[in-house]
């Protein structure tokens, strides 16, 4: 008998994280188009990572039993497999089976970073090395942006398909206030690393001291871990412990601000300009392709400008930065290929 359903995988995501977000919104495009497309997850984990941390040992033993799963009996039904990452230690033992087992197979990932990637938080000599096998496995690589298959090595270039991130899980009606009715001047939605840029928004925020900065974190902040920066008057931080939280926070901010050094889509930023956010980027990675030029900064001074122009004439510019991306392509792509 001809195998006609698909299998979306996802071992594992933190509360609160992006991949909550990418996992809902995934989630519920299947169930409103009944597409023939199953949904596995191993666990949700409550978010008590240190800031800056991608994971812990719960995601190590959730992969260990998603590949597990993979290999047995119940899989057999399946002839494509979704992963909400291109990380996916264990990969190539599934590819393994299929071969050995004559079952044919297709395998898809989304990519979110890499060490290929200029600026990725990642660059053991490990991960490189596992990354051209995973490349390898895959038949496809879903990549959210032109700027992201730029970054793809020429040997798998042939196997990223330029699809955008979806929000499908937003409801505008539900968080976004209206702007004279936002408490919050600028928000900051990224993790405390250098890949987002931290150092360059501290000397923002120290330079403008009379304007409330709010960072988003999903974990408990202290001031080991954040060079200090809750010692600001002027930063807030508030824990997200879910959607729902971070969501209310975006739709109570004016502007949206980010430094990232490494981005290719910018989930939180994007969320962040569905629910009213201004915002202000840096003209460089992702988001010259997908953000006007009114919303993109030069240098660490332009920026400051910027937001101080916004501020004071209480969005008298005109940003037109509204990105209604859905999944539902890159599900249609992946039943189809």
């Amino acid at each position: 008998m001809k195998k006609n359903r698909a299998l979306f995988v996802t071992p594992c995501y933190y509360t609160g994280t992006s991949f909550e977000r990418i996992y809902n919104s995934i989630h519920q495009i299947i169930k409103q188009r009944n597409l023939p497309i199953d949904v596995y997850i191993d666990k949700i984990y409550p978010n008590t990572l240190k800031p800056g941390e991608l994971d812990d040992v719960r995601y190590e033993k959730s992969q260990a039993e998603t590949i597990k799963y993979l290999l047995s009996k119940k899989c057999s039904k399946y002839n494509k497999i979704l992963f909400i990452d291109f990380f996916n230690p264990g990969v190539e033992l599934v590819r393994y089976m299929s071969d050995h087992a004559n079952n044919e197979i297709k395998i898809a990932a989304l990519l979110h970073g890499g060490t290929f990637i200029q600026g990725d938080l990642y660059s053991d000599k490990w991960v490189s090395c596992a990354e051209k096998t995973w490349a390898e496995i895959y038949d496809r690589i879903y990549v959210p942006s032109q700027y992201a298959q730029s970054q793809i090595p020429s040997d798998i270039a042939s196997k990223a398909v330029v699809k955008p991130w979806g929000m499908d899980n937003i409801n505008q009606s539900n968080y976004a206030k209206p702007y004279e009715n936002r408490t919050i001047d600028v928000v900051f939605p990224h993790r405390l690393n250098t890949d987002k840029g931290i150092d360059d928004f501290i000397k923002i925020s120290h330079m403008m001291p009379k304007t409330n900065f709010v960072i988003t974190t999903p974990t408990e902040i202290n001031n080991t871990t954040t060079n200090n920066l809750a010692s600001q008057k002027n930063i807030t931080f508030i824990t997200c412990k879910d959607t729902d939280d971070l969501y209310k926070i975006l739709g109570s901010s004016k502007i949206v601000l980010s430094c990232a050094k490494q981005e290719l889509f910018g989930y939180s930023i994007a969320e962040a300009c569905r629910l009213g956010c201004v915002p202000i980027l840096p003209s460089s990675q992702v988001y010259k392709e997908l953000y006007d030029k009114n919303s993109l900064y030069e240098d660490l001074p332009q920026c400051i400008a910027m937001i101080t122009d916004v501020l004071s004439k209480n969005l008298s510019i005109n940003f037109n930065n509204d990105l209604k991306t859905s999944f539902e392509p890159l599900l249609s792509d992946f039943l189809q290929f």
